[in-house]
């Protein structure tokens, strides 16, 4: 009904993938990049782990779209509560193979010569099974063997499996260590932060409409923020009975208020608790694991299956450390520095040499030469001279002693 009052091409949050509404958050183009490198480069497993409703089967469909139907046939399989021998039936059926009457050897058989053909067309087949987490433990087993297919060069078959967080807990079992061996690669799909779901909400709005006159104000926007906690489908469920009460109210801006109303209207549909979110909401996976310390589903995963979320900061530590009291010098001041104190102890170094130089010299080294010409001192008495007594007279002494120079 809000469609054509709004004048809108179709329903912006429709709760089906549509490859036209796909946005591309960082870490779902991140994701998206990671899964179609794994295909392209031969990888055996690859595992992409998300919570409900964070857009796991829209990159799928995505992936889907991205690659040559002609050089890499896809086979996406959604219905997972299956023991092997029907998993192997669905599996053929759905490479355009009959399994009516077939035995589980046959479809293996079957299956097996469908990926030598494949494979002499240059042709690689990729299996995506979605809801991996609700595979039983011996269907895990089975698909972990028909991954044992393969040439010198490369396998025969790729495989993709996407689930929730449960689906790593699966693999820790120990009849399952083999599967996680085979595991060539891991992405953490989590919710949207607070920019990404704008940026969401304004690109599904302005895909459906030739101009910007419905719209939601950043009052809005912050508040589906609140309660959805960033994960896309329940944004999809609050914008979608926001416009429906926008379209009953009559108005083209939604405001905070309207998105409370909408809220309360299915908060019981969509199991989202008055904080925002869903109840019982499981907790992200820590991909930073410290292995022996962590709990959870990550918990014994080799550190080459881990990838890092695009929101998550990395620490390094520095290559050192400078203690707050140790003064630093930029390069510059520190090389100027050095010069001056080669020079100061170049002088200092200097002048104690010219120091003990001198203090080395003997004594007469520094009397007047002998051969200056000599010279007579006179020293003139009075009277009241001749008074006083000498205990040596200074008369008669021999002066030259002192002075070689001085004749008598």
């Amino acid at each position: 009904m809000y469609q054509r009052y709004f004048e809108l091409t179709e329903r912006p949050f429709s709760e089906t993938p549509n490859g036209k509404m796909f946005f591309l958050s960082p870490q779902h183009r991140e994701g998206l990049a990671h899964l179609e490198y794994n295909i392209l480069d031969g990888k055996g497993f690859t595992i992409l782990v998300g919570e409900v409703g964070t857009g796991k089967t829209t990159i799928c469909k995505a992936l889907m779209d991205r690659l040559d139907a002609e050089k890499i046939k896809v086979v996406h399989i959604i219905n997972t509560n299956l023991d092997f021998p029907d998993f192997l039936r669905e599996l053929v059926e759905e490479l355009g193979l009959s399994s009516e009457g077939l035995t589980k050897w046959e479809l293996l058989r079957q299956f097996k010569e469908y990926l030598i053909e494949s494979f002499g067309r240059n042709q690689k087949v990729v299996l995506i099974i979605d809801e991996a987490q609700n595979l039983e433990p011996a269907v895990l087993e089975g698909i972990r063997m028909l991954s044992n297919l393969e040439t010198a060069q490369e396998k025969l078959i790729q495989i993709i499996l996407v689930g929730q967080p449960g689906l790593m807990e699966l693999i820790q079992r120990k009849d399952l260590l083999q599967l996680k061996q085979r595991i060539s690669g891991y992405f953490y799909l989590g919710p949207l932060s607070e920019k990404e779901t704008k940026d969401y909400i304004q690109f599904r709005m302005s895909a459906v409409q030739s101009r910007p006159a419905l719209q939601f104000t950043s009052e809005a926007i912050a508040l589906i923020y609140r309660k959805t906690k960033g994960v896309p489908r329940l944004i999809n469920f609050l914008c979608d009975y926001s416009l429906r009460r926008a379209f009953v109210a009559g108005v083209w801006i939604i405001e905070p208020e309207m998105v409370q109303k909408a809220f309360a209207e299915i908060k019981g549909s969509v199991q989202l608790d008055d904080e925002g979110g869903p109840e019982e909401r499981i907790e992200p996976l820590n991909p930073s694991i410290s292995f022996g310390k962590e709990k959870g589903p990550t918990a014994k995963l080799h550190p080459f299956l881990i990838e890092r979320p695009q929101n998550q900061s990395i620490q390094e530590e520095p290559a050192f450390i400078i203690p707050e009291e140790e003064p630093f010098y930029l390069p510059e001041k520190k090389s100027k520095l050095k010069r001056f104190a080669v020079v100061l102890g170049l002088v200092l170094t200097l002048g104690g040499l010219g120091s003990l130089w001198v203090w080395e010299q003997p004594l007469n080294s520094w009397a007047p030469s002998a051969d200056l010409p000599a010279y007579t001192i006179k020293i003139p008495v009075t009277d009241a001279d001749r008074d006083l007594q000498f205990s040596q007279p200074l008369a008669g002494q021999n002066l030259s002693k002192f002075d070689p120079r001085v004749k008598e």
